[in-house]
């Protein structure tokens, strides 16, 4: 099962981080995004850097847009880095992008939810549940954009702990299941072998018997014939 749970790996990472996220946002809300913001800032100016000594390393191409894409890069981590405090001021319009994306994350859990159903999965109803889950916190974090931010960071982080915790309850159910049906596939493959197994050794026993037969028969009318003579 522990094999079925690291094919999931990259989604169990992003549960993890979105479950610390939420905690951090609980515990001092304007520092870490601060914080986040800073460190975004100095990534996007080593990006940059690295755009820029690429274009020069390499030969002239008039495709190659390395320079002006560094500077960009520049750019923004620069402002990311001065003016952090201004995403702080519009956080009303991030957790509206914010609220937008959870949307289209459970209408696209649906489809996943559907999937589960239709392969008959036992736990198909927590990828239903997962979706609407999703969809109901994206509804009350865009209507709560009007709110105090201090409320509003409240409402981002629980949404964040929340989903972060279904989301890995699912993965491992789901893990845990797949990992059953194909045990059971492969007693199910592993079965008739053995029957044919059995089978084969039956039918060599019973030629064994002929030839011992056969060879008996042949010595009787051997024995025969040498009387007679």
């Amino acid at each position: 099962m522990f094999n079925k749970i690291k094919e999931n790996t990259r989604n169990i990472i992003i549960c993890l981080g979105e479950f610390i996220i939420g905690i951090l946002l609980f515990i001092n809300p304007v520092d870490f995004t601060s914080n986040i913001i800073i460190v975004g800032g100095i990534l996007l100016i080593c990006m940059g850097l690295g755009n820029i000594i690429a274009y020069f390393r390499k030969e002239v191409s008039l495709s190659n847009r390395g320079l002006s894409t560094g500077i960009i890069y520049i750019l923004l981590g620069g402002f990311c880095i001065l003016q952090y405090q201004w995403f702080i001021n519009t956080f009303t319009v991030i957790t509206m992008l914010y609220g937008a994306v959870m949307l289209v994350i459970g209408i696209d859990k649906i489809q996943w939810g559907a999937d589960l159903k239709r392969s008959k999965r036992k736990y198909w109803y927590y990828g239903i549940f997962d979706s609407f889950l999703t969809i109901v916190l994206a509804i009350v974090v865009l209507a709560s954009s009007s709110l105090n931010s201090d409320i509003l960071w409240i409402i981002l982080a629980l949404s964040l702990v929340v989903i972060a915790i279904f989301d890995l309850v699912t993965i491992i159910l789901g893990a845990k299941e797949k990992y059953k049906v194909e045990i059971v596939d492969e007693v199910k493959v592993e079965e008739p072998v053995a029957q044919e197994t059995t089978e084969e050794k039956k039918e060599k026993v019973e030629e064994v018997s002929e030839d011992d037969d056969l060879l008996i028969k042949d010595f009787i009318d051997t024995k025969d014939d040498n009387h007679e003579e």
